[in-house]
């Protein structure tokens, strides 16, 4: 057996040298739009141009996230002398994972738990049929294949730091980190597959991380050993501790990196105090729901909006709820979203569907985001709600009542809210009969002066 060990060994390590080397081949010079002869200078100089142009936050275009990836790489292996020199002479654009230079193995001594050889080899030896040669071997790599769909989301350390972690702070991000030689990631991949399916569609941001290759972030991370999970929340990673991964522990610890206090359970007894919670300068969103759980796209919508949004959960169908639900005839049928600003009589929007999808929630809620009067509590509020007008034809005028935190402006405060309903509904009125009255929107608003 040791034997056909070795020479299957032999023969795969080739067929996977080729496979990689073919497959890593790219022009990182043409990405930057320079020329072989580029100094470090002009390379750091195409690369912080290109940067400005593609930063998803910064340009919108659906390929904008990718060409920023391939600018990062590329700028990666010329900014390295040594990666632009193997390129330069072999076309390869990272050394190959397991035939590293000696100065670079103490790198793997992180994942000393997980013997990629040992996996490789499982099967041999006792599953093999007696007195045969090779009918009990099991392989779980399928060389020369579609890339996975690790290699497919993989992320480098730049992207991860320029990118993800600014994003997660107002997308949660889960993350994968793996290797080419881990058999226990080759056995999740369809969970992953089904994670990923299951929080796409609720603004889960996806990414993996070759473990090998990315060996800074994985010493930033405190990766251990592949398959690693972690979710990003707020730039902050927490772990997966549990020994073994399914949907139902992950989507379970998941759950729990939402703080309980997140969404509050409504009910008969306490509607009212919530409802009349908006002094926090933040609209109430009620989410009525026929399930006894709160489900995970509530969750993520309620995380999204938490410094414009308080969200309730009302479970329908309960005795402690009937005079909520008949309050605000809400359907038994259908789950429904209704958002209050300062009245908690009528309902400034409402929506009600069979299933809510988060992307009706996250429009709905980000159209009405702020109070009747809201106040002015940061720059991208004022930002958000006084815009510089572009056009002459689309202006908006902002009314700004200036008080202290006291008491004694509260009359004041009260005032301006009740004449921005007035004026907000008169102008809707107007705007119907008048159509040259739509370009023109006036906000209203206060600040504390201290």
């Amino acid at each position: 057996s040791g034997v056909y060990r070795m020479k299957f060994f032999q023969f795969f390590v080739i067929l996977w040298v080729v496979s990689t080397v073919i497959a890593r081949i790219s022009d990182p010079y043409a990405i930057l739009g320079i020329t072989r002869e580029a100094t470090p200078q002009e390379v750091k100089k195409a690369y912080k141009l290109l940067v400005k142009e593609w930063h998803p936050d910064k340009n919108p275009s659906p390929g904008a996230e990718s060409k920023f990836i391939d600018i990062s790489e590329a700028y990666k292996v010329l900014s390295s002398s040594g990666r632009r020199h193997l390129f330069d002479t072999t076309g390869q654009t990272e050394d190959q994972p397991n035939f590293r230079s000696q100065s670079r193995t103490s790198d793997f001594n992180a994942f000393r738990n997980h013997d990629h050889f040992q996996s490789f080899f499982a099967g041999f030896g006792s599953n093999a049929a007696p007195g045969g040669a090779g009918a009990g071997y099991k392989f779980n790599f399928k060389f020369g294949e579609t890339k996975s769909i690790y290699h497919e989301q993989s992320v480098s350390f730049e992207v991860y730091e320029s990118v993800i972690s600014g994003r997660s702070r107002k997308q949660p991000y889960l993350i994968l980190f793996y290797s080419d030689w881990c058999v226990a990631c080759s056995h999740i991949e369809p969970i992953w597959r089904r994670l990923v399916e299951e929080l796409q569609p609720i603004n889960f941001g996806i990414a993996t991380v070759h473990a090998g290759r990315e060996v800074e972030l994985v010493r930033k991370v405190g990766v251990k050993t592949v398959p690693y999970l972690i979710m990003l929340l707020d730039s902050h990673p927490y772990h997966y501790r549990e020994p073994s991964l399914s949907m139902a522990s992950s989507l379970e610890f998941i759950k729990g990196r939402f703080s309980p206090k997140l969404v509050q359970r409504i009910d008969d007894t306490n509607i009212e105090q919530f409802l009349a919670g908006w002094m926090d300068n933040r609209v109430r969103v009620v989410i009525f729901g026929r399930l006894d759980i709160i489900r995970l796209r509530y969750l993520t919508v309620a995380w999204q909006f938490r410094e414009r949004a308080a969200i309730g959960y009302v479970q329908i169908g309960l005795r402690s709820t009937e005079t909520v639900v008949s309050r605000y005839s809400v359907s038994s049928k259908v789950d429904t979203l209704l958002i209050f600003r300062e009245d908690p009589t009528t309902p400034a929007a409402s929506v009600a569907m069979g299933d809510l999808p988060f992307a009706t929630m996250k429009d709905i809620i980000e159209a009405h985001q702020y109070l009747m009067l809201p106040r002015l509590s940061s720059q991208s509020v004022f930002d958000s709600l006084c815009p510089v007008s572009s056009t002459r034809t689309q202006r908006h005028f902002c009314a700004v009542l200036f008080t202290e935190n006291s008491p004694r402006d509260d009359a004041a405060r009260a005032a301006l809210r009740n004449y921005a309903a007035s004026a907000t509904h008169a102008s809707s009125a107007h705007a119907s009969q008048d159509n040259s009255r739509k370009g023109h929107q006036v906000n209203y608003a206060y600040i504390f002066l201290e």
